[in-house]
């Protein structure tokens, strides 16, 4: 099995050509030489992200009920395919196949979740007194950069993604360097359920390389990780 990056909708190598593999923690079988990324892909990631935002498909301008659609139809996707991605968690990850499935079906109501919210993010008029009014409106914050940890792979990436999503966020996704496999089958899901081309963006590679570049990038408005206090 061979993984590549997910960039601006189309699965691609890494600009310098770099692989790693990743392993079945039970029995040391590779399982996949996936891509490596480097700065360089993050700023091609970036731009694709940056682009979706401010020139639309998505962003401010975007519509909140097709956002929802494209959000209920991956985690119908996600329903759908539960077996094959927790089988696929449990040999990238180590944990037991019955914990996977919990974990695809958690992922599958996060998105379901957050679709119902696409709707419902609303401002307020505060009262100010009778000679002026105050309003408050609540809009995207721009590209944000997801980081997950190995324990949780579909389950944290799915907790991180479908939100900044469902807000008109666009984003970009890096999984832990061990457990890439389910981060790359969920931007096949969005695929599949109509997202636009780099609204979302999946970045695989070591932290030391496209983690840093990633949270020092002038594109990135927003940062999401969850990892080590060391890493952090």
């Amino acid at each position: 099995m061979t993984a590549q990056l997910y960039i601006d909708g189309t699965w691609t190598d890494a600009l310098k050509g770099d692989t790693r593999q990743t392993r079945n923690p039970a029995t040391g079988e590779v399982i996949a030489e996936y891509a490596a990324g480097s700065p360089a892909d993050v700023d091609k990631a970036v731009a694709a992200a940056r682009r979706a935002f401010d020139e639309g498909p998505w962003g401010p301008d975007s519509s909140p009920r097709e956002r929802a659609t494209i959000l209920f139809r991956a985690a119908e996707i996600l329903r759908r395919d539960r077996e094959k991605l927790a089988e696929l968690e449990t040999r990238d990850n180590g944990k037991l196949y019955s914990d996977a499935l919990e974990d695809v079906d958690e992922s599958a109501f996060m998105f379901e979740y957050y679709a119902g919210w696409t709707t419902k993010v609303l401002g307020s008029i505060p009262p100010v007194g009778p000679d002026a009014m105050s309003l408050i409106v609540k809009e995207p914050v721009g590209v944000a950069a997801l980081i997950t940890p190995w324990n949780y792979p579909v389950l944290m990436a799915s907790q991180k993604i479908a939100p900044a999503l469902a807000t008109g966020c666009t984003a970009i996704l890096k999984p832990a360097s061990p457990t890439p496999l389910s981060s790359l089958e969920l931007a096949r899901i969005l695929d599949e359920a109509g997202l636009p081309p780099g609204v979302f963006n999946v970045l695989n590679g070591p932290g030391s390389s496209v983690g840093d570049a990633l949270v020092t990038h002038p594109g990135v408005d927003k940062i999401s990780f969850t990892g080590s206090d060391e890493v952090g």
